[in-house]
């Protein structure tokens, strides 16, 4: 449990860098720029994350190095609110440290099941090293699934992930098996992390999380539905027990609806019905992106204890950081300003 100076410290810190973020018009300079170098030079000039490309050579970065800079910048925002807390190691806070870990295992397992034959360091962030629980140069010399459960040895994600190895005399990763069985682990960490707050921190927290991974559940029932055609009980599969403003009953009707046209309605009828109507379901990572902005933007600025605080702060960074990646893809691929402004949560 916070006491009183750290929750102060983390309220006020986290409220200064809301302060700075960026403004509708700065997204909208960076929209017409000519080059993923232009938005760098731009980034670095005029905004807070100068610091974070102090020392770039703008006129040769390119797409994958800056998105990668600007994720170093999110977690490193992270370690500057978190290092607050005397007891973080042992903390609220540690499941950003998870979800850092979780990507990097994500990464790997799509690295080795692929046939892809570059170096795998040459993605691995290497900001983390010092933060998370098992080698990031270990997990970089990783070539198959037995040599990754070796380098997680002793972690919780060997024991997830030892009955998802793949059969013998069949090489392929069930990829989305084992992103859903982690991120269970992730969500189930930080709902049973609650327990240690007030009640009322505790109900915002729900709120905060449950809204987040009930639109994850939204986004992914969609798109099995739409693009792969999965049955209802395969889709039950890769729900997670978490809903958000919906229910169990609400959910499971998206998951039964016989047709898109049946979904939607769904939607339109349901709490959150204000952002679905009429909507492009097409687009509906901007569209849970919305809702996910409007409720951290709403804990920001009512409420008064840290680790909501925090938590609203981390979500509408996590959000910026995506606008800013959304904007580089349009600007490499030359799509218009005014397609590429439909993209952003503004």
């Amino acid at each position: 449990m916070l006491n009183s100076f750290s929750n102060k410290a983390i309220m006020t810190k986290a409220k200064a860098m809301y302060e700075q973020r960026l403004t509708i018009e700065n997204y909208r300079d960076m929209i017409h720029k000519q080059s993923v170098s232009d938005i760098a030079v731009y980034l670095k000039s005029n905004t807070h994350f100068a610091e974070a490309l102090d020392g770039i050579q703008e006129s040769i970065i390119h797409r994958g190095h800056l998105e990668n800079l600007l994720r170093k910048e999110l977690f490193l925002r992270f370690i500057s609110l978190s290092r607050y807390d005397s007891n973080v190691h042992d903390s609220f806070y540690e499941h950003m440290t998870i979800t850092a870990e979780i990507q990097l295992i994500l990464l790997c397992i799509r690295y080795i099941d692929s046939s892809n034959n570059v170096d795998l360091i040459t993605f691995l962030p290497s900001y983390l090293a010092e933060h998370i629980h098992f080698s990031v140069k270990a997990l970089a010399d990783v070539k198959n699934f037995e040599e990754l459960l070796s380098v997680l040895n002793k972690t919780p994600y060997h024991d997830i992930l030892v009955h998802l190895r793949p059969v013998s005399g069949d090489p392929n990763i069930h990829y989305p098996a084992c992103e859903h069985a982690l991120n269970r682990y992730l969500y189930d960490q930080v709902f049973n992390g609650f327990d240690r707050f007030s009640s009322v921190i505790s109900k915002n927290l729900h709120e905060i999380f449950g809204v987040q991974v009930g639109l994850i559940n939204i986004a992914n029932i969609y798109r099995m539905k739409r693009f792969y055609g999965l049955s209802p009980e395969s889709i039950r599969e890769f729900v997670y027990p978490h809903y958000g403003r919906m229910d169990k009953k609400q959910i499971d009707a998206l998951i039964d609806a016989p047709d898109m046209v049946a979904f939607a309605h769904i939607l339109e009828n349901c709490p959150y019905k204000k952002y679905f109507i009429d909507a492009d379901l097409d687009y509906i990572e901007g569209i849970t992106r919305h809702i996910k902005c409007d409720v951290s933007r709403h804990f920001m600025h009512f409420a008064s204890d840290a680790p909501t605080v925090f938590t609203a702060y981390l979500a509408l960074v996590e959000v910026e950081v995506e606008n800013l990646i959304n904007i580089i893809e349009g600007v490499r691929y030359a799509i218009p300003p005014e397609e590429i402004e439909k993209r952003l949560v503004l």
